[in-house]
């Protein structure tokens, strides 16, 4: 990565990278908690999202909820200029919240005035550090009002594609069922496939394994219940552990601390999905 500047806003936290020759490895495959907006200035490649693949090219938005798996895959071949917003969901107007749940998560594309007006919104984002201290919070919350209200008005989502392909198939069954205990076994069977191509084809796809999809998506929609109030245990036997201990050593892992309290969820970052371990799923 040729440049990396980072801005934080309170719970707003904007990094605007540029590189000249973008490394694969450099992109995390991770979920996290909070709101996401990635805005490509210049770049071309693939974005992944939940198992569904979109085009990137210069003018993508990518609208991201919480607790969704997803990544970048910009072309090695061309430079790649982007933001990337990350914001809480009490950083935004309710209204606005429950609009982007019903708009769902979408890559849109903007040009013209559209663009141009995004452009500025960042640009504006990247300068509060020239107003007082005590209203750059304010101000980062009003402005990403703006930002969504600007990206998604009268704006139909670009398609995506490949998904049919395996991998995209089991992300959505096991999303649809991934509150409950899930064995590698019935996903095989369901999708008439032995469990050793389930998994070869999966990775393959989506660039991580069934195991760390699986168990640390479980680990973040917990994280997000204990942010929103619920104690440790009831958000471990909620999203599907079979019991407390197996869920604490996993909240662990991925985050480096004890799953305790509000305050120790909110004070940690993403979840890189690929690091993690994979000897927590039913065989």
């Amino acid at each position: 990565m040729d440049k990396c500047e980072i801005f934080n806003y309170g719970t707003v936290s904007m990094h605007h990278s540029e590189s000249e020759k973008p490394s694969p490895s450099s992109f995390e495959k991770h979920c996290h908690t909070t709101y996401e907006v990635l805005f490509v200035l210049e770049g071309v490649g693939h974005y992944m999202y939940e198992g569904e693949r979109y085009d990137i090219t210069s003018g993508t938005v990518a609208l991201v909820l919480p607790c969704k798996f997803h990544y970048a895959e910009p072309s090695v071949n061309h430079a790649y200029n982007r933001y990337v917003l990350n914001f809480s969901g009490d950083d935004i107007p309710s209204e606005i919240a429950e609009y982007l749940e019903k708009y769902g998560s979408a890559v849109i594309r903007v040009d013209g005035e559209r663009r141009r007006r995004i452009e500025e919104i960042f640009g504006r984002l990247e300068n509060l550090c020239d107003i007082e201290t005590g209203l750059r919070s304010a101000m980062a919350r009003v402005l990403i009002g703006e930002l969504l209200i600007t990206a998604i008005n009268n704006q139909p989502p670009v398609d995506s594609h490949g998904d049919s392909a395996l991998g995209a198939m089991v992300i959505k069954y096991v999303n649809e069922r991934i509150t409950s205990r899930i064995m590698l076994d019935e996903i095989a069977r369901h999708f008439f496939v032995s469990k050793s191509y389930l998994c070869r084809a999966f990775k393959e796809y989506n660039k991580i394994s069934v195991f760390g999809y699986i168990n640390n998506k479980k680990v973040v929609l917990a994280r997000q219940m204990i942010e929103e109030g619920a104690s440790a245990s009831f958000a471990a036997y909620s999203v599907g552990f079979a019991d407390y201990s197996t869920f604490y050593r996993a909240y662990k892992r991925v985050f480096g601390t004890a799953p305790t309290s509000r305050g120790d969820a909110e004070t940690e970052g993403n979840v890189l999905l690929e690091n993690t371990s994979e000897e927590i799923l039913d065989n």
